[in-house]
């Protein structure tokens, strides 16, 4: 590790390796193709494509062989996950990435990935959310439009409106599917995405919504490795976990807690067959705007996303946690699933880092403040679960760590939150400023 002038200590590249338990495990290296050598490996196991586990293995400037990384891996134990068929029949999946076609090499190539993929019953809606968007002005055709659209099942959309939320809307306008998917220009998708995602909704009826796992797809930068650390993603679980409110009348605390069911004889961080406390609708744990699936009827009756709120906002974020938040307070259920993966390309400059953590922080109390506008029990609701909302506000993760995880972005994500408030009222103001001039 190396000091900058600010005497932050910035980490190694972290090699991030993805390993089946039923193939021969490899040696690991700390060479780095661009140069340099890995501090530590990142290796996470699969079995079956699905994700069961990681481990973190220091490489010493040196090789670890195949027989050690097996001797870490044995911590994880035998686990056997479910395996994904696709359903029969599949319903049919609308795929909506919205994009400022700023990245637009990372757009075609999670394209790519999801043309490619083997799933009978789907299509691609790129949402073009740039002010001066027009897929189809024959004037000015642009090549990317053209590539995108080369792919089978791909369709490109404008939406000037700007912000993510009016994105996705837009794509939810133009979706055909029974069920609505959402990623991003800088992920990737996993293999088995869409057939992970049909296999839950079929097996679960009962479930209005699908999240999964967001893993690294490099940690090849201090500001990657920092995010990764932070807490702005999912805490890493590899059990499937069903939430649903926990009940009781309308202004009781139970109104505004989830229970998590996991399968019978699972092992979680919280014990064995899904003895879990009662969780906070607000622990904003639940899902992540890159990889997240709804019944496209209950997206439509609930208007869709909230559009002051998420990125191109004043806002920043948070649409994605108003949504899940929402759908767990109407009594509507979420399943997590580790088998529904995608890989995201975290920012890897510093500025970024901290802009994006920033963000992280006006997005969670913008999505709060979004709450209470829409029903004012959340109020209610917030003050009885005032210790564990402070709790998730000051900490958002388990596996944040302090020693590697610079004070100054923590600070910076504080500030985020008490600017929450103000940014989404100011975000609101401007919404209604744009309707009322025709925009």
């Amino acid at each position: 590790m190396a000091a900058g002038p600010d005497e932050v200590v910035r980490p190694d590249p972290v090699r991030v390796v993805f390993v089946d338990l039923d193939a021969p495990l490899p040696d690991l290296t700390t060479a780095r193709p661009a140069g340099g050598g890995y501090g530590s490996a990142l290796v996470f196991a699969t079995r079956h494509g699905v994700p069961v586990g990681h481990v973190e293995i220091p490489l010493d400037g040196g090789t670890v062989a195949a027989g050690r990384l097996g001797e870490a891996l044995a911590v994880l134990g035998d686990p056997r996950p479910e395996p994904v068929t696709t359903p029969d029949p599949a319903p049919f999946v609308s795929v909506v990435i919205p994009t400022l076609m700023s990245r637009a090499e990372e757009l075609e190539r999670n394209v790519a990935a999801l043309s490619g993929l083997r799933y009978p019953a789907f299509e691609v809606i790129v949402v073009d959310n740039r002010p001066d968007a027009a897929p189809d002005a024959p004037d000015r055709p642009d090549p990317l439009y053209a590539r995108l659209r080369g792919y089978p099942g791909v369709s490109v959309v404008a939406q000037r409106k700007p912000g993510i939320s009016a994105a996705r809307n837009e794509g939810i306008r133009h979706a055909r599917g029974e069920i609505v998917a959402f990623t991003d220009d800088d992920a990737l998708v996993d293999p088995g995405w869409l057939a992970a995602i049909g296999h839950r909704f079929a097996a679960e009826p009962d479930t209005d919504c699908v999240t999964g796992l967001v893993l690294p797809a490099e940690l090849e930068t201090p500001a990657q490795v920092w995010f990764e650390r932070s807490g702005g993603k999912l805490d890493q679980a590899y059990t499937r976990v069903h939430y649903r409110l926990a009940g009781g009348p309308s202004w009781a605390p139970g109104r505004f807690a989830v229970t998590a069911r996991t399968p019978a004889n699972a092992v979680t961080a919280q014990g064995a067959d899904g003895a879990q406390a009662r969780i906070p609708i607000y622990r904003a744990k639940f899902g992540m705007g890159v990889n997240m699936a709804f019944r496209t009827a209950w997206l439509r009756e609930c208007g869709g996303f909230d559009e002051a709120l998420g990125t191109g906002t004043a806002s920043r974020g948070g649409e994605d946690i108003a949504a899940l938040s929402g759908l767990l307070f109407a009594g509507r259920g979420i399943t997590f699933d580790p088998a529904v993966v995608v890989r995201h390309f975290h920012r890897r400059t510093e500025e970024e880092c901290r802009t994006q953590m920033y963000g992280y922080g006006v997005g969670y109390t913008a999505a709060l403040t979004a709450l209470v506008r829409s029903d004012p029990r959340h109020l209610v609701g917030l003050v009885h679960l005032a210790l564990p909302a402070l709790r998730v506000m000051r900490n958002r993760s388990t596996d944040r760590v302090e020693s590697g995880y610079p004070s100054h972005l923590r600070q910076i994500e504080r500030r985020g939150l008490l600017a929450g408030p103000r940014a989404y009222l100011r975000s609101r103001r401007r919404r209604m400023d744009r309707e009322v001039a025709g925009a």
